[in-house]
């Protein structure tokens, strides 16, 4: 699914199929052009910077990309830090998600999709993605694309280009590639995981790069602190949040026509239901239409209400992990609590001292615990996890009736 956007002078395209690496920058454009045609695709674009990426696109309406046609998930990849996720709300009524790591567009980080879709896609990205991944979210399709416009660069453009393989051919307006299907597509699926190791690889060798060169300028030479968002941006209380869940969950049977109930797992946005198929039935009725390669699981995915933002951070994080572990410990239950790495600090006051010339950093101002724990007892059951700063990344129920839970302990490091 694709969708062309006028935005100023220009045409953009989202959601093209899928990003893969490619392994040169003096010859993008053939390295490109070749990995198109490899894989049977019609149509592509080219990402230079800073790791060559090729997108590819296959199910295009005939005459929809005339004349100069951009990828828009290249002209904005660059708005934030290197790692980074978007979920937007189109004037057409779609959802488009966008998610990078490293610099690099991951292989099905450009998703039109509808809204249910699309989020699930953008809590899953989130969640997979390191720790201090920037979110956007703009549910409103005017203000998305006022953010979306502001924050396009034309200085890599990425043309949709024609890859002019004879095995495409018109047929009732739509271009069409040829279909993989059995072990093609494992291959296929196969070989988009290998390029998106790659992809990580470089993106990886280039920022270590980066930081030995940082390191080895002169100590004197403190870079001023940009403005940060704080990673408790969005939450919401645990009670808030766990009711929600309880909405989801508590109604689910354990069985359901020869299907058993075998895992949830709840992020902050959304749920996922597992159900595993018995002997004697088929997938004819399973549960869901989402049903694993095999046959054998079908799953469902429940999006979660959208809460206004009211995580209390205020109490310092010592004291809230220092109850958290009393309750765990007075439980007797298996939990652990670790403190996060790179603690965080506000923006410099514009009255910061300054050391020869340059404002100095100053020191962190705020910390975060991980945690983590099993119990036999739903989410919605436990009130002792309503406390200040405390934030659930997941939780994980299983047929042998314990809950898994994470998360994280936001506050003042004093």
């Amino acid at each position: 699914m694709i969708e062309l956007l006028k935005i100023g002078k220009h045409n953009y395209v989202v959601g093209l199929d899928v990003w893969l690496s490619i392994e040169t920058h003096n010859k993008a454009a053939k390295a490109a052009r070749e990995k198109a045609k490899s894989l049977k695709f019609p149509f592509f674009a080219i990402r230079p910077s800073p790791v060559p990426q090729v997108g590819l696109l296959k199910n295009v309406q005939k005459g929809m990309l005339k004349g100069k046609v951009f990828s828009l998930a290249a002209a904005i990849s660059g708005a934030q830090p290197e790692s980074w996720s978007g979920l937007f709300a189109l004037p057409s009524g779609k959802w488009w998600v966008l998610s990078i790591f490293n610099g690099v567009i991951i292989s099905n980080g450009d998703l039109l999709a509808d809204e249910e879709t699309a989020r699930a896609q953008f809590d899953k990205e989130l969640a997979r993605l390191p720790g201090d991944i920037q979110p956007v979210e703009i549910s409103d399709p005017t203000e998305a694309m006022a953010w979306i416009s502001k924050n396009i660069s034309n200085k890599y453009p990425a043309v949709i280009r024609k890859t002019q393989d004879n095995s495409v051919v018109l047929a009732g307006g739509v271009v069409l590639g040829v279909t993989v299907v059995g072990g093609g597509f494992w291959i296929y699926h196969q070989h988009v995981i290998a390029e998106q190791r790659k992809a990580a690889r470089i993106a990886l060798l280039k920022q270590l790069a980066a930081e030995k060169k940082k390191e080895e300028k002169s100590s004197t030479q403190i870079a001023k602190v940009a403005p940060i968002v704080l990673p408790w941006a969005g939450k919401v209380s645990y009670s808030a949040w766990a009711n929600a869940v309880k909405n989801i969950v508590l109604p689910l049977p354990l069985a359901s026509h020869g299907w058993l109930l075998s895992e949830v797992t709840c992020s902050l946005r959304s749920c996922s239901v597992t159900w595993k198929r018995q002997p004697g039935v088929t997938v004819l009725e399973a549960p869901s239409k989402d049903i694993d390669a095999n046959g054998n699981l079908s799953t469902t995915m429940y999006s979660l209400p959208t809460f206004a933002s009211n995580l209390d951070v205020q109490a310092p994080v010592s004291g809230t992990s220092r109850r958290l572990q009393g309750w765990i410990q007075g439980l007797g239950i298996n939990g652990g609590i670790q403190e996060q790495m790179n603690p965080g600090a506000y923006p410099l006051p514009t009255n910061a001292p300054k050391l020869n010339g340059v404002k100095s950093p100053p020191a962190p101002t705020w910390t975060a615990k991980s945690f983590s724990f099993s119990l036999p007892v739903p989410p919605w059951e436990i009130s002792a996890l309503e406390l200040p700063g405390l934030v659930i990344s997941s939780v994980t129920w299983n047929p042998g009736g314990n809950w898994h839970f994470t998360g994280v302990v936001y506050g003042p490091s004093h």
